[in-house]
């Protein structure tokens, strides 16, 4: 199975306060590794070697430490955006730069840290007719609300709404959990040269055409390192995730 991932690691880290000043947050220690390093061996020992990067906050700090990933056993290669073009926009530019690949490609966003099987999550993908499929995890409180039906097909996406549906029961409700499968067709959703992120501009379009699918994180573990209290929290349970490496 021929896979090239895009990793997502353009943004600033603002809601990080003082560690992300002098360090992007893909780049902050857990346990004596860079964030970044666990994905990418990951990544690695699940068989996928192609791995695009898109960079701009501290750019330096990516690039001498991973050089070009034949240390990992990987093929890795930059984009250097002098901008930031958004989570859809820097994918965009990554499959350009990437020679146009017509394989499975992967979206993971650069705070996460997950043991997911990416090669399962994919099988889910290439089962089912949609045009792009996401990873979802329940949570009380977060940005979205995923909706689906028993095949995994989205038939109602929200981002940052006002007033979550799933609140009044009290239930955990299902939300985005920043790692995607995308057919390359995707791709052309997305507006050349513009900034676009996929849960705000991309999203919605693939929900209302009925080609967003939904794969339920279930027993993996994940965390986003977006607050202080998350990077603890991850550095205290590394040891239960479930990396072969």
């Amino acid at each position: 199975m021929n896979v090239t991932a895009y990793l997502l690691c353009a943004g600033f880290g603002t809601r990080m306060g003082e560690a992300t000043k002098s360090c992007p947050k893909p780049m902050l220690d857990i346990n004596g590794k860079p964030l970044l390093e666990y994905t990418l061996r990951h990544l690695k020992s699940l068989g996928v070697s192609n791995v695009v990067i898109n960079l701009h906050y501290l750019a330096k700090a990516f690039t001498e430490y991973f050089s070009d990933g034949s240390a990992l056993g990987l093929n890795i290669t930059y984009l250097h955006e002098p901008a930031p073009t958004g989570t859809a926009g820097g994918v965009l530019r990554m499959h350009e730069l990437a020679g146009n690949p017509t394989d499975h490609l992967l979206v993971i966003y650069g705070d996460i840290l997950t043991d997911l099987d990416y090669r399962e999550f994919m099988k889910f993908h290439h089962s089912h007719s949609g045009l792009a499929s996401m990873v979802v995890h329940q949570r009380h409180k977060s940005n979205s609300y995923v909706e689906m039906d028993q095949s995994g097909k989205v038939v109602r996406f929200l981002e940052r709404p006002k007033n979550n549906p799933a609140n009044a029961s009290g239930e955990p409700y299902w939300v985005n959990s920043a790692i995607y499968c995308i057919s390359p067709e995707t791709l052309g959703y997305i507006q050349k040269n513009e900034i676009s992120d996929w849960p705000k501009d991309i999203f919605p379009h693939l929900v209302k055409e009925g080609n967003l699918y939904a794969y339920k994180l279930g027993e993996a573990h994940r965390v986003a390192i977006d607050t202080g209290e998350r990077l603890e929290l991850a550095r205290s349970e590394i040891n239960h995730y479930n990396f072969n490496f």
